[in-house]
C-alpha cells in the first residue's frame, strides 16, 4: 500500500504530518500533544492531520488507551522504522530526520508541496505559531 495515498484525503486543505512519540517517554511530546490536539479541534475543517508513530504494534492498545485517557482526538497511524525514514525522504530529501526529531511536523499545501517543517530546537509555542500561520 502506498504510504502517500492518504495525503489526497482532501485536496483543498493544508496537510500536517505530525511525528508522534509516546508521551510517557518524550518530553517534547508531553508538551506538544495537548497543543496540537487543541489546534486540531479548533481548526479541524481547515487541515488534515496525519499523526505518524513508530510505536511497536504490540503496544498499540496501550497507546490508544493513553490517547483516550488524555482526551486526544487525533488519528494515529502506526508505521515501521523504514517507512518512517521513507516519509521523511519522500517529503523532504534534504531534511535530516534527526534534526526534525519527534513531535515535529511537516506542513504541506493542497498539492502536497512542502511549505514548512519544524526542527527540534523550536519551542512548542514557535511550532504552534508556525502551524497557525497556515490556518488563519
Amino acid at each position: 500500500m502506498n504510504n502517500f495515498f492518504l495525503l489526497n484525503h482532501n485536496a483543498q486543505r493544508v496537510k500536517v504530518i505530525y511525528f508522534y512519540r509516546n508521551s510517557n517517554t518524550c518530553n517534547a511530546s508531553q508538551q506538544m500533544n495537548p497543543a496540537i490536539n487543541e489546534v486540531y479541534l479548533k481548526h479541524i475543517e481547515k487541515f488534515d492531520l496525519f499523526v505518524i508513530s513508530r510505536v511497536n504494534k504490540k503496544n498499540k492498545e496501550s497507546l490508544y488507551n493513553y490517547l483516550f485517557y488524555e482526551g486526544y482526538y487525533f488519528p494515529v497511524y502506526m508505521i515501521g522504522r523504514n517507512s518512517y525514514r521513507s516519509i521523511f525522504n519522500k517529503l523532504c530529501p534534504d531534511c535530516n530526520h534527526r534534526i526534525t526529531g519527534y513531535s515535529g511536523f511537516f506542513i504541506l499545501d493542497s498539492n502536497n508541496t512542502l511549505l514548512d517543517q519544524t526542527n527540534y530546537d523550536l519551542s512548542k509555542d514557535e511550532r504552534i505559531q508556525m502551524l497557525n500561520s497556515y490556518l488563519d
